[in-house]
């Protein structure tokens, strides 16, 4: 692990994970992530702005804020805002090849992703096999197994070129979040 990449354990309690699971698998607003080119198979995800149940979505929001406000004492940032967050499963098969999140120097999607400086992945369930996050040789191919609970934070850009080894057995649940230090760019949906 390097500087970049930084591990933080028991962000959110084992009862909201496995209430924030509940919530995924029984919500009528999962849909199906439309399949790029960086993703391989990847199962659903519910866009935080889309929930329309106040009990979960304040759960989201003050765990989000929780983790901005780690993240900005981590790396020294003064200005630091949630971009996006998402619920996201994946099932048996679903894997991520290696990718930035900020979209540097991949086809159209810098145009879109350009703000995002800091990524996080709060692991919400830990009972399967596979699906770990892993980083190409710029982080000596660091692989991070999910732990229930933990968040993985990393910069957006290309110093931590990263994707997801295929799911072998079981669900995985993530709470996915993106930062920005640009105000204009802030997600509403954090904030209101």
């Amino acid at each position: 692990m390097t500087n970049l990449i930084q591990s933080f354990s028991n962000i959110i309690p084992d009862e909201i994970c496995n209430k924030l699971i509940a919530f995924t698998n029984q919500s009528n607003s999962i849909a199906s992530f439309d399949v790029s080119r960086n993703v391989q198979e990847w199962s659903y995800y519910i866009n935080i702005k889309d929930i329309k149940d106040d009990s979960i979505l304040n759960v989201l929001k003050y765990y989000a804020l929780t983790l901005n406000e780690i993240i900005k004492k981590t790396y020294n940032e003064s200005n630091l805002f949630v971009n996006f967050g998402a619920l996201v499963k994946w099932i048996k098969g679903n894997k991520m090849i290696l990718h930035t999140d900020n979209g540097n120097g991949e086809d159209n999607t810098t145009k879109i992703l350009f703000m995002r400086k800091y990524s996080a992945i709060i692991y919400l369930n830990d009972n399967f096999s596979g699906g770990f996050t892993y980083f190409d040789e710029t982080n000596n191919n660091y692989e991070n197994k999910p732990k229930k609970g933990s968040a993985l934070v990393f910069s957006s850009d290309e110093r931590c070129r990263h994707g997801v080894t295929e799911v072998i057995s079981g669900e995985r649940f993530t709470y996915g979040l993106w930062f920005t230090d640009a105000e204009k760019y802030k997600s509403p949906t954090y904030y209101t």
